[in-house]
């Protein structure tokens, strides 16, 4: 992604790892998206509220009993 829309353009957010942060394009653990959407009070400027598309890997974990709410609860809470 950095090659073709630019380092400075992309960043990579984990539970161990943030870089770049403020990009325009975030990579992000599933579990890391989920927790900005249950955060009760998210700053203003936050990268959730810049969220123009969501694109969800791993989908099939949504059938897993251990790790498909976190899945799921991303489905409901991402807003319109």
């Amino acid at each position: 992604l950095g090659r073709k829309f630019g380092r400075a353009n992309v960043g990579l957010l984990t539970g161990d790892t943030r870089i770049n942060r403020e990009a325009d394009i975030l990579v992000m653990t599933t579990e890391v998206y989920r927790n900005m959407l249950l955060d009760p009070e998210p700053e203003p400027e936050s990268a959730l509220s810049r969220v123009g598309v969501v694109v969800l890997d791993e989908f099939h974990y949504m059938n897993d009993a251990s790790r498909g709410t976190v899945w799921e609860e991303s489905c409901i809470l991402t807003p319109d």
